[in-house]
């Protein structure tokens, strides 16, 4: 690799200016050449920003410092700045000059644009759009080894999930596992927990069937910090003879890495996503392959931990421990790891990315002081003023706010800073300044349709779409109804309408930030119900009905109301006939016990509540005592 940077510092050698830099690309290279020159730059550009290997330099130093201000300029786009505290930005400029207009390495050329978006704050429309062509172009067959097959789909699943494209992602995933002939399921077993803990308890974990030999070497892995606890064990022990480990090779356990990723990313935080995610989590770091996806996993572990007070401690030392290894000092040659191996397909975030979330984990343990300086190394003004707020020294923080304006800090919108100044100061004038609103280019957009300008409508609403922040909108579960129904009704009559697409994704980005009512995981569900033709849709459709289930189970109130009650019996009916068809397509006899297993687990305790709870109420022709019979007669089957 240094060889490589090597000869590429040769092929612009004398050039001061980047102009000069794109007109060498541009002029003096062929279009083989190119390509080279964009792998390179972009090796080395990814591998110092995302696995911590030492910075590598395209020019001078000293000239590629002076040069700086002109590649971030260069690199902005829709008005939005790359991070400023990026390594070896002008690398991945000579990257992407180097991409433009060539029809060849579609998946280096999406690695590339999805690093560029990664710099932003924001999703980038211009950069959206060219990633969405450059997949129509990689999903066309290709002769490719399987390694490389499996990588590709799990790039472009990682693409689509920098967008919102929840399910075209998860069809890729799926691919991948396809091709990788891997397959996981989460079953539950009878093991321990504490230290402690005399008796057995059911406990979710991850089976894996995995076809092929393994015949990689063992790799050195980012450290796995223990936790030090006097009653929790680290990992569970499971009852019965210990079981031969099942090993995996580097590209399986990518598999599992990006579908915890996805699974992260498109379902609400609950007690049971964390149960789903950690059990995964523990199946890979029994690995000892593809150190991407190891660090990858100990980052989510210490996400879905920071809110444990047992495992807190835990979370904060582990990032800590990576920030360590991802600091710019590592060489290539360090250890014979080879960092960059499957790292964007398994969603590894950049460095400063990491030290923002070691940062929040140290807020939420009280530690301001220690948050603030990683802040303030990443010159990260939102979350320095976050933390003057939190230990109560406004009169910072308003001094803070009040001198990035002055500057004109690029790094920070001046509109933000007026509003966060507004709510330090309840100064409703701060408040007043904001200029820019969705409800005006909405406004806009109306009146340009009148005008019979559907372009410039068109135009305006995706910037109004850009400002309004869906995160916070409320949803309307009447409207989402409305608008279910009659998307059910055009199936019926058209049903390969692009807008049964659309509401799907309006489905996703909802649940992907909030939870939904039973009702609004049904409708979602009776979208993506299986046809003859479409199988593979089965898995999304059985979680989907599991998570209206959960959504009626999670709050006391089907014990204490009949109607609910029902309406819960009603979807562990459907669940049961679901998990069942989707076991029946295998035609194997090791499924369906598994998947009538999976029903007697999950179903029978809410079952015996709601028997236990209306004991009293039922009769001959009680409504809900035939549905619950039915439902018993079904698991018991």
């Amino acid at each position: 690799m240094n060889h490589d940077i090597d000869a590429l510092r040769a092929r612009f050698e004398g050039c001061t200016t980047v102009p000069e830099v794109e007109k060498r690309i541009r002029t003096e290279l062929s279009d083989a050449e190119r390509l080279v020159v964009a792998s390179v730059a972009y090796d080395h550009f990814f591998a110092s920003n995302w696995c911590g290997i030492e910075e590598a330099a395209l020019l001078e130093k000293d000239v590629e410092e002076g040069l700086r201000p002109q590649v971030v300029e260069a690199l902005s786009c829709e008005g939005m700045l790359p991070y400023k505290g990026t390594r070896s930005l002008l690398l991945l400029l000579a990257a992407i000059k180097a991409i433009e207009g060539q029809n060849g390495g579609q998946v280096l050329q999406l690695k590339i644009l999805m690093a560029w978006q990664h710099l932003l704050d924001e999703s980038s429309s211009t950069i959206h759009r060219r990633i969405k062509e450059l997949i129509k172009e990689v999903q066309e067959p290709c002769e490719e080894s399987l390694v490389l097959s499996v990588e590709r789909e799990l790039v472009i699943a990682q693409a689509c999930l920098l967008f919102y494209g929840y399910d075209e992602a998860h069809r890729h995933i799926d691919e991948a596992f396809k091709l990788a002939k891997l397959d996981a399921t989460l079953t539950g077993e009878l093991g321990k927990r504490t230290k402690w803990q005399q008796h057995l308890v059911a406990q979710l974990v991850l089976s894996v069937q995995a076809s092929g030999e393994v015949d990689e070497a063992e790799e050195q892995m980012p450290e796995n910090v223990q936790l030090n606890d006097d009653t929790l064990m680290d990992t569970i022990t499971l009852e019965g003879p210990a079981k031969e480990p099942v090993l995996l090779t580097s590209m399986q356990v990518a598999c599992l890495v990006a579908l915890t990723t996805y699974k992260r990313k498109t379902q609400p935080k609950s007690d049971i996503v964390t149960e789903e995610c950690m059990a995964t989590i523990s199946m890979i770091l029994s690995q000892k392959r593809c150190w991407a996806g190891h660090c990858q996993s100990l980052i989510m572990r210490s996400d879905l931990e920071k809110g444990k007070g047992r495992k807190v401690e835990r979370a904060c030392q582990q990032l800590e421990s990576l920030l360590l290894g991802l600091d710019g000092t590592a060489s290539y040659a360090e250890h014979g790891v080879p960092r960059c191996k499957f790292a964007v397909a398994c969603g590894l975030p950049p460095w400063w990315k990491v030290r923002i979330q070691y940062a929040r984990v140290l807020c939420s343990i009280g530690l301001y002081s220690e948050a603030l300086r990683c802040y303030e190394k990443l010159k990260n003004w939102d979350g320095v003023i976050d933390c003057y707020k939190s230990m109560g020294q406004i009169e910072k923080a308003d001094r803070l706010i009040r001198d990035l304006i002055d500057q004109k800090d690029d790094s920070v919108p001046l509109h933000l800073l007026y509003t966060m100044l507004g709510e330090i100061n309840q100064e409703l004038s701060c408040v007043d300044l904001e200029p820019e609103h969705f409800e005006a280019w909405n406004n806009l957009s109306a009146a340009y349709l009148r005008l019979n300008q559907k372009k410039r409508a068109f135009d305006v609403l995706q910037e109004a779409i850009k400002l309004l922040d869906l995160k916070r909108a409320p949803t309307d579960d009447d409207y989402l109804i409305k608008l279910t129904n009659e998307a059910l009704d055009l199936i019926e009559k058209e049903p390969n309408d692009p807008c049964l697409d659309e509401l799907c994704k309006l489905f996703a980005r909802i649940i992907a930030s909030k939870s939904l009512g039973a009702q609004g995981y049904l409708l979602y569900a009776s979208l993506k119900k299986p046809t003859p033709g479409s199988v593979d849709q089965d898995g999304r459709y059985v979680r989907l009905v599991e998570q209206a289930l959960q959504a009626d189970t999670m709050k006391n109130d089907y014990l204490t109301k009949v109607e609910v009650a029902l309406r819960v019996l009603k979807t562990a009916n459907l669940l049961i006939d679901t998990r069942l068809e989707q076991a029946g397509i295998s035609q194997k006899e090791e499924d369906i016990k598994r998947a009538k297993s999976r029903n007697n687990l999950t179903l029978l305790p809410h079952l015996k509540k709601i028997q236990m709870a209306y004991q009293d109420q039922f009769g001959a022709q009680n409504e809900l005592k035939m549905a619950l019979d039915d439902v018993m007669a079904k698991i018991q089957a």
